[in-house]
């Protein structure tokens, strides 16, 4: 709608004769559209309404409440490597059963079951 007015608008730029009969056309459908600054009454608007929808309005609506949306919450944060290492170091140590170190290793991952190992 914007582009057609300011395509007419462009096409006739500086002729007074063009401007003032393009006014005179906005005008008359400005009229046709909304009336003649007839204010309708509450009846006349249902009424209309109506007939444009097809059905008739409802004397009561009825308006619920949203219903309850349980969000999930956001995740949690990435721990750090700083983090992590306190972490570990705040934990109590495992006693290895191989090697008998209190550490942060069990007989599974034991460091000196595997070079002896590798040395074999």
């Amino acid at each position: 709608m914007h582009g057609d007015y300011f395509e007419v608008a462009q096409s006739i730029k500086g002729n007074v004769d063009q401007i003032r009969a393009f006014r005179q056309i906005i005008a008359e459908g400005k009229k046709a559209i909304f009336g003649e600054g007839i204010v309708l009454s509450i009846s006349d608007k249902r009424q209309m309404i109506e007939n444009f929808y097809g059905s008739q309005a409802p004397s009561e609506i009825e308006v619920h409440p949203p219903d309850v949306v349980k969000t999930k919450g956001s995740g949690r944060r990435p721990i750090t490597r700083l983090e992590q290492a306190m972490k570990m170091k705040a934990k109590p140590g495992r006693k290895c059963a191989e090697c008998g170190e209190v550490g942060n290793h069990d007989a599974r991952n034991c460091k000196k079951i595997k070079e002896k190992e590798n040395n074999k």
